[in-house]
This record gives C-alpha cells, structure tokens and sequence, in this order.
C-alpha cells in the first residue's frame, strides 16, 4: 500500500474513533447499570440510598437530596430489574446530559408510579425539565397499588434541543422517603422515533476538513505527476 494511502487511511480511522470518544448519547434509561442492591432476609437491603456526589448509577448524576435504588424484589420494575424511588430520606433529582442537534425536536417517554407504603404525600408530583424545554409536573396518586403491582404509567414530555447537548432533569417534588417513582426513560429525536443521535463537535468537523484537503493534495499531486 502506497504511503500517502496508508496515511489518509489512518487520518480517517482517527476522525471515526474521536468521534466515537466524544458521543454522548443518551443512557441507562431503565437503571440497570446501578450499584446493584445487596440482598440479605432483610427487605430493606433490597433498597441502595444514592446521595449527591454518588457516581454509580451510570449516566446520571444526584443533583439534590437523595434516592432509591429499587431491585424488583422490593417492588415491581416497569422494565428489567430496578426502578428509583425519587424520594429516598428527601426529595432528590437526577440529571443526564446527552448529545442532541440543536433545534431539533425530542420526545421523552418514561415510566411513572407512585411509592405505595402509604407515606405522605398522598399524591406524589415529579417535575421534568430539559434544556430548552419547560418545567412540566406528573403527579400520581398510588392508592389501591402495591409493592407487586405499582400500576406503572407512560408519561410523555418534549422539548427542542437549544444547543448541541441538553440537559434532561427529573426531581421529587414529595418532601418525604414517599416519592414518585421512576423507570424505563427513552429519548427519541423528532416525530419518526430515531434514538437520540450525537451531533458532530467542531474538533470532528475540523478533522474531516482536513481529511478532505489532504485527499485533494493527493488527487492534484497524482495528476501533476501522472
């Protein structure tokens, strides 16, 4: 293989590996990858308290407050094995940041139940938020459900992306260790329901111009010299 071939073949894999590096799509939207609640006799250790700073539910961080890391042998998930309970000694939030094209329309689809222990509040309100979207409350009323069956609910919010990344907010709005609870958060791009995709950064731009100019140099040596 030619030198000059060899080069614009590695140029171009390094722009698909940066690429690859600085997409941020979006993640974990059904908490599997969490902590992993250690399980014993007791019930309650079915049940992984995360506060702010807490780096181990991938993908999000702990805004404000705390809260449950649920595994479904304390409560029925909406998908796979674990859900939240965004109320855990307090109200707490979580936040994701994401890549997104800005402009660009986006639908947030997630699952949404109420702790049925019968604490206070007896209706449980979760505020959703996103950069460049409004602040919008889900409230829940969980009576006649229980731990086996939560009565989980699709709930809807969309937003238009501001920039090319946002930030995508859910928070207790119940004051208690009762709060709303939370699964099964799926983002999609636009009205045909494409994940959310990545936009390109200005380095990827940058890296792809210069590929083209030196494939240009190629092409105008090959024909000065052919």
């Amino acid at each position: 293989m030619k030198p000059l071939k060899t080069m614009l073949l590695l140029i171009a894999a390094s722009v698909i590996a940066a690429t690859a590096a600085q997409a941020a799509p979006f993640q974990n939207g059904s908490f599997e990858d969490g902590p992993g609640p250690v399980k014993s006799g007791n019930s309650a250790a079915w049940v992984t308290t995360l506060g702010v700073g807490d780096t181990r539910l991938a993908g999000w961080t702990i805004g404000s407050g705390d809260i449950d890391y649920m595994d479904t042998d304390f409560w029925q998930a909406a998908a796979g094995q674990h859900s939240l309970d965004m109320s855990g000694t307090q109200a707490g939030t979580i936040a994701q940041t994401f890549d997104t094209v800005a402009g660009a329309s986006y639908t947030v689809t997630f699952s949404l139940a109420g702790n049925p222990d019968g604490g206070a509040p007896a209706t449980k309100t979760l505020r959703v938020a996103a950069t460049g979207g409004p602040a919008t409350d889900y409230s829940v009323t969980p009576s006649g459900n229980s731990t086996s069956n939560m009565g989980w609910a699709d709930q809807t919010y969309s937003f238009t992306a501001s920039g090319s990344s946002t930030t995508l907010s859910f928070t207790s709005l119940a004051a208690s260790n009762s709060g709303p609870a939370l699964d099964d958060v799926r983002v999609v791009a636009g009205v045909t329901g494409t994940p959310a995709l990545s936009a390109p950064t200005l380095s990827t731009w940058a890296m792809l111009g210069l590929v083209a100019l030196l494939v240009g140099i190629a092409l105008r040596k090959r024909r000065v010299t052919g």
